[in-house]
């Protein structure tokens, strides 16, 4: 007898175990992981840096959208020396596209953009024209998008140029070209960069005539609109190096 409640004891041990063992893989299969997190939302309020082609030619365009005390949204846009605030604003349900008016020397504008988490496209319904264009959005309050000009000081002809720049810049990817004269006229060609406001570096390929090399431009925000930094041409500046400072104007 006593082996009998021994054996069953033993017996009801096991189908508890087997019971627990069951139950935990029923309740593993049904487990809900959380879903993998998508892309960051879309935020229409900041500043956005770029250049367009206003008024007939090409200008260094500031975007700006914010939210007031009611939630209602407000902003403007600069270019030209003038700041000209947005008569209305209106962003759609789905937050991808955002209409805006304003007036701008007796000339009514109208246009709508497309935001991305990194800048907006602009298209101009009225006046008609007007080509498409970009503002990218300021991190930290900066952004390097838009039209420079400035100076270079070359070390190896001991004088000082004056130098241009554009520049696209969507967050971390950089694209642009900065000219300049030196012994000949060479062509700084970018196409990356890193920024951690105020320092930034961007680098490329250089073009002097027939010839190339590597360069490198990396310093720092004065202001917004102003940049000064160091340069170099060649590995490590064995062609040429030197210094430079570089502003960008709405006006």
């Amino acid at each position: 007898m006593k082996r009998f409640f021994h054996n069953s004891r033993c017996r009801y041990f096991r189908l508890d175990i087997l019971l627990c063992l069951f139950l935990l893989l029923a309740i593993s299969s049904c487990k809900k992981f959380p879903p993998d997190p998508g892309p960051p939302e879309k935020s229409l309020a900041g500043i956005y840096d770029g250049s367009g082609q206003l008024d007939g030619s090409a200008t260094n365009v500031r975007v700006e959208f914010a939210q007031d005390s009611l939630s209602r949204w407000i902003g403007g846009i600069r270019y030209r020396g003038a700041l000209t605030y947005f008569e209305s604003i209106q962003l759609d349900s789905t937050q991808d596209t955002v209409r805006f008016s304003y007036h701008r020397n007796d000339v009514y504008h109208q246009a709508w953009a497309i935001i991305s988490g990194v800048g907006l496209a602009v298209h101009f319904t009225t006046p008609t024209g007007i080509p498409e264009f970009r503002v990218n959005r300021e991190q930290d309050g900066v952004n390097m998008s838009g039209a420079w000009n400035g100076f270079m000081y070359s070390r190896l002809l001991s004088t000082t140029r004056p130098a241009v720049m554009t520049m696209d810049q969507r967050d971390q990817l950089f694209s642009g070209a900065l000219t300049v004269v030196l012994w000949e006229t060479t062509l700084f060609q970018v196409n990356s960069g890193v920024a951690n406001p105020p320092s930034f570096q961007i680098s490329g390929t250089a073009y002097l005539g027939t010839d190339t090399s590597p360069c490198l431009l990396y310093g720092s925000y004065v202001t917004s609109d102003s940049l000064v930094g160091n340069w170099q041409l060649g590995q490590n500046g064995d062609v040429d190096q030197g210094t430079f400072s570089l502003g960008r104007s709405f006006n």
